[in-house]
């Protein structure tokens, strides 16, 4: 293995690792500490509010916030336990171990869930809309379900990698009979 391999293996690990402290921990904060304004400006944005629907003052009170942050956290959990195989592959490639048989199963978990993630996406921003909406004054509620290209990205993402766990694990068995030929 050479040192270049081994330094960015590590440096993958060093990146998920933050990001699986960064993201539970920055959703947590925008929902229960960020400001209202904030907020309120930001969930039309990323929920494609219909025209005509307003955010009132002083309807995201505490218990909203709360269930709001449970839902995105919620809604992030595939993402986050994805990270997580994918630090552990990144760990693996820093051992030098690249195509042994424990990395296929790594890959195949951190593509389903990709996949799962970019599912809950649609569902997790319904979720928010209606939360962040409920307490608004009667005819100002709704729900709102929308599929980005991210979430078509991550599914084809996530497709090609389940499929390369598979090529892999074939070529690791292929391996393995030709070792047994020699």
């Amino acid at each position: 293995m050479t040192p270049k391999v081994a330094a960015l293996a590590r440096i993958m690990v060093l990146v998920t690792t933050a990001f699986l402290i960064i993201i539970p921990a920055s959703i947590t904060y925008m929902w229960l500490l960020g400001s209202e304004e904030l907020l309120l400006s930001e969930i039309p944005a990323r929920w494609f509010v219909p025209p005509g629907i307003l955010f009132e003052p002083g309807t995201l009170l505490f218990g909203v916030r709360l269930l709001c942050a449970g839902v995105t956290l919620l809604v992030t959990l595939p993402l986050l336990l994805a990270l997580w195989h994918l630090r552990n592959l990144f760990a693996l490639y820093q051992q030098g171990k690249f195509f042994m048989q424990e990395a296929a199963p790594k890959i195949r978990r951190f593509a389903g869930y990709m996949i799962t993630y970019a599912f809950m996406k649609p569902i997790g921003g319904a979720g928010i809309s209606f939360l962040s909406s409920m307490n608004n004054s009667p005819g100002n509620t709704w729900i709102s379900i929308s599929i980005a290209d991210t979430n078509v990205a991550i599914l084809f993402l996530g497709g090609t990698m389940f499929l390369l766990s598979y090529v892999l694990e074939e070529a690791h068995q292929i391996s393995e009979e030709n070792k047994s030929f020699i």
